[in-house]
């Protein structure tokens, strides 16, 4: 347990390690996302066009 919040401390004092982390989590969910979600079950890209 004190890993895991000298972790949480050194993510809220460095900005920029906090944002790579927050940045590649997203990427890597919108890959799941277009990975098991069929193209034209994606409301949003047809909306638009």
């Amino acid at each position: 347990m004190k890993l895991m919040s000298n972790f949480i401390n050194e993510i809220k004092k460095n900005r920029a390690l906090g944002f790579a982390l927050v940045s590649s989590i997203v990427v890597i969910l919108a890959i799941l996302v277009l990975t098991f979600e069929p193209f034209a079950e994606i409301p949003f890209v047809y909306n638009q066009f």
